[in-house]
């Protein structure tokens, strides 16, 4: 994909560059999807008083699968690797973010977040045992924001949870575990986009 728009002065900050369009910081969210169909979303962090375009574009080259450069006429391209692809549209990753998961039990992310703004879920696992078959294996959510710090909910993935089976957390996004255990005190969490491109 090769940009129409040029930023010339690609290497001050973008707020004294020369743009026909208003420039503002903020986060980029691009999502590459992988070979096997895996999804990975990267936020690029933008601030127009100190970084310039050349500073975006190496933070996009550093992404997985993802190749920029910026052209001498100001205009910027992107490439995926072989078999990989890419998109800003600020879709979910299937799998979670991994702080410290011990137990054999794999969570997945599904469905598209329906929320007014960025944010992040966080799972703790607060009793842990077998996924489907230890009574109260919960886990709470809590979304990472920090204006509020408010808690989803606790969401039972213990007995009369099939294992595999989606549970809606919040805001179309759902939680799903594979057959196994949960160890009290492990942590997951998951970007959830509602805009792609704050800049």
């Amino acid at each position: 994909m090769a940009g129409q728009r040029q930023i010339t002065g690609g290497n001050v900050p973008l707020a004294g560059a020369d743009s026909v369009f208003e420039l503002t910081s903020g986060e980029l969210t691009v999502t590459v999807t992988d070979p096997t169909g895996q999804r990975t979303t990267t936020p690029i962090a933008v601030d127009i008083q100190t970084d310039s375009l050349q500073d975006v574009v190496d933070r996009l080259n550093a992404v997985n699968g993802l190749n920029a450069s910026l052209a001498t006429n100001g205009t910027v391209a992107l490439h995926a690797n072989t078999d990989f692809s890419f998109d800003f549209a600020g879709r979910t990753d299937q799998q979670p973010i991994v702080q410290s998961v011990t137990g054999t039990a794999a969570p997945a992310i599904s469905g598209t977040f329906l929320g007014s703004s960025n944010s992040t879920c966080q799972a703790e696992i607060i009793t842990g045992g077998e996924v489907g078959v230890s009574a109260d294996v919960v886990v709470v959510v809590r979304v990472t924001d920090t204006a509020t710090g408010n808690v989803i909910g606790d969401f039972n993935f213990g007995l009369g949870y099939a294992a595999n089976q989606s549970i809606e957390i919040a805001e179309g996004i759902s939680f799903s575990m594979t057959p196994g255990t949960l160890i009290d005190g492990d942590t997951f969490s998951v970007r959830v986009t509602q805009q792609p491109d704050e800049t």
